[in-house]
């Protein structure tokens, strides 16, 4: 085992860098509370909006919000629209993990990536836009663990 601290401040283990090991265990952390809550909307349980918040490294009141103002489903109740939406987002965000094979590497696509196939929006965009079930589509046809 080879553990050393250089005078700089940098710290390496077995050749990797603090913020590789830092990385990878946050990666490691965020999977496991993926696969949490979607064990918890597989069998139907309220998933919490601070649990999905915690996730996606956002604010609780923020996707509360989001749920509020979407115009996919206003006749429907506020705690039934956040629960869709809340659902919604762990379904988008399992199979973004299944493609993507990192926690990082999702959320990123999420946030950030384009999706072709539905006029060049973004995940998060389609999520809340009441186009999850499509998005979900196009994400189970790609091959798992190769980024889009």
């Amino acid at each position: 085992m080879n553990f050393r601290t250089r005078f700089n401040g940098d710290v390496s283990f077995e050749g990797f860098s603090a913020a590789t090991i830092t990385a990878t265990a946050h990666d490691a952390v965020g999977a496991r509370s993926l696969a949490r809550l979607a064990q918890g909307l597989r069998s139907g349980a309220a998933l919490s909006a601070s649990a999905v918040a915690a996730l996606m490294g956002r604010n609780a009141y923020d996707l509360i919000r989001e749920a509020a103002e979407s115009t996919s489903s206003l006749a429907v109740p506020m705690d039934e629209r956040l629960q869709a939406h809340l659902r919604n987002v762990v379904r988008t965000l399992d199979r973004a993990y299944l493609v993507h094979g990192s926690m990082r590497k999702a959320l990123h696509w999420y946030h950030h990536g384009v999706v072709a196939e539905l006029g060049n929006r973004t995940p998060e965009w389609c999520t809340l836009h009441g186009q999850a079930e499509a998005l979900c589509r196009v994400i189970g046809s790609r091959p798992v663990h190769q980024v889009p």
